[in-house]
């Protein structure tokens, strides 16, 4: 029997020559597509965090700028001249921060307003600068507007009311406080008392201006210089007497109530009231 055999099929021979090239192109290949997603993936990155810092600078610095929006919609409690926006403690005094850092977008009525929520928050310096700006810009705003007498129903009645009520325990601030008495005058000198163009004077309240804007400035000025010289120099100097000090506060706490009245303590109110008559 004859044995055949069949024939192995011939072994097929790859040559590795040809697949090294392609193996280091590939592994090229991935290596720039991996860099290029990482960069892109870094630009995203970089994007977002630019984008999102921009929003923050713009949400900061919105809320530390005060607009006649945000005035607009301010809490107000009513509280016999001595309203105050009302909030959390963190609320209002951020809102004390703006006006304190720009507040010219506000009348006069607002300025009051701020005066008491500062000192409700325990801020004297801020109280007595935003309270002497209420009253500076008060005084530009009769020249303005030509704003006559309280009538019981209009906006002169509500600045009177604010005024005495606001003065009622903001005035007292500069006994207790002289060396603050003295920061916020120094605030008062470096404040602009003409308001922003868009400032908040609905004209219900006030109706059209009277003077022409190139008045404003002068009359601003005028004003200024007067509070400065007749008042607020005058009793920076007070303040500095020790002696005079000391007669203000006993007087002050005299008349608030804060000492008996008695025969001993009614001497004392007399001798300090002689010590001003011989100022």
């Amino acid at each position: 029997m004859e044995n055949t055999q069949t024939p192995a099929e011939p072994t097929q021979i790859v040559s590795t020559s040809a697949t090294k090239p392609r193996s280091k192109i590939w592994k090229i290949v991935s290596i720039i597509l991996i860099a290029a997603i990482a960069i892109f993936a870094l630009l995203a990155w970089y994007g977002f965090y630019l984008e999102n810092n921009n929003i923050k600078n713009n949400i900061s610095n919105n809320m530390d700028t005060l607009t006649t929006e945000k005035i607009k919609n301010l809490p107000v409690e009513i509280n016999v001249g001595q309203d105050n926006f009302t909030g959390s403690v963190e609320e209002r005094n951020k809102i004390v921060d703006m006006f304190v850092n720009d507040n010219s977008a506000s009348d006069s009525v607002h300025l009051y307003i701020a005066a008491n929520t500062a000192q409700l928050l325990d801020r004297p310096k801020d109280a007595m600068f935003l309270f002497f700006a209420a009253q500076l810009r008060k005084s530009l705003d009769y020249k303005r507007f030509d704003l006559g007498e309280a009538d019981g129903n209009n906006i002169q009645t509500y600045l009177t009311y604010l005024n005495e009520g606001a003065g009622l325990v903001i005035n007292p601030l500069a006994i207790q406080n002289p060396e603050l008495f003295s920061e916020a005058i120094r605030m008062i000198e470096a404040w602009n008392v003409v308001p922003a163009d868009d400032a908040l004077y609905p004209k219900e309240e006030y109706g059209e201006v009277k003077i022409v804007k190139d008045q404003w400035s002068s009359s601003a000025k005028q004003n200024k210089d007067s509070f400065l010289k007749d008042f607020a120099y005058k009793q920076e100097s007070t303040l500095r007497d020790p002696k005079m000090l000391e007669a203000l506060r006993f007087l002050q706490d005299y008349n608030f109530g804060k000492i008996p009245h008695n025969p001993e303590n009614d001497k004392k109110y007399t001798a300090s009231m002689e010590i001003f008559k011989n100022q």
